[in-house]
């Protein structure tokens, strides 16, 4: 091998291992490594390290109006161990009971997940779940209160803060008070949205986030 051939090769094998590091440091940094609920309670997380973990979100450990949202998740095959999370961004709007939920970010030293990032998967039976109109929410009161489903409406009233007014119509019609986790910044009136969340007894629907089907009319 002649001189050249060498150089060439040794520049090569550096291109190599440079490549092989950064992807290292890149998936490290951005916490690729998909842990379980149980990883963690086994002691596999270091406080301050930054991972992903994947669980189900736990029926009524989580409050629609708190901001931070705090939950807490299990793996799907058994009840225990939970993880408590804490989640201060703007909650997906499929958020719910049974959620499939992957997060990510860090644990803290009161053992609490603190969560940068989150994604969720809906239950089974929520994924063809035709949305209920305001109307159909009221009609069926009784039995959908404290149920997770999803509800199509217009903005009547974006609020300023994290409550709106929500209507079967742009102008009004039958209408719900709305409370949604993480705020409701980027709302207009007359937009047509989705909201994922629960109706209390009170009659104000707890929403953990809304999308915009269809922007308002100029």
């Amino acid at each position: 091998m002649n001189k050249r051939a060498r150089v060439r090769l040794i520049v090569v094998a550096v291109a190599i291992a440079i490549i092989g590091v950064s992807a290292y440091l890149v998936l490290q940094g951005s916490g690729q490594q998909m842990l379980t609920v149980a990883d963690v309670a086994g002691g596999k997380v270091d406080v301050g390290e930054r991972v992903k973990v994947n669980g189900i979100v736990i029926g009524d450990s989580w409050a629609g109006s708190a901001n931070p949202m705090r939950f807490e998740i299990k793996d799907a095959d058994k009840p225990e161990p939970t993880l408590k999370v804490v989640y201060a961004r703007a909650v997906p709007s499929g958020f719910g009971d049974k959620t499939n939920a992957t997060v990510t970010g860090k644990l803290n030293a009161a053992g609490e997940f603190e969560a940068v990032e989150m994604m969720t998967t809906c239950p089974s039976k929520y994924d063809s779940q035709k949305p209920f109109t305001i109307a159909e929410l009221q009609a069926q009161k009784a039995a959908l209160t404290n149920n997770t489903v999803r509800i199509t409406a217009y903005v009547v009233d974006p609020g300023d803060g994290a409550r709106i007014v929500l209507g079967t119509t742009a102008d009004g019609g039958t209408m719900l008070d709305v409370v949604v986790a993480g705020g409701t910044a980027g709302l207009t009136k007359g937009a047509q949205v989705e909201a994922a969340g629960q109706l209390g007894s009170d009659g104000v629907f707890m929403a953990t986030g809304v999308t915009v089907a269809k922007t308002a009319a100029p």
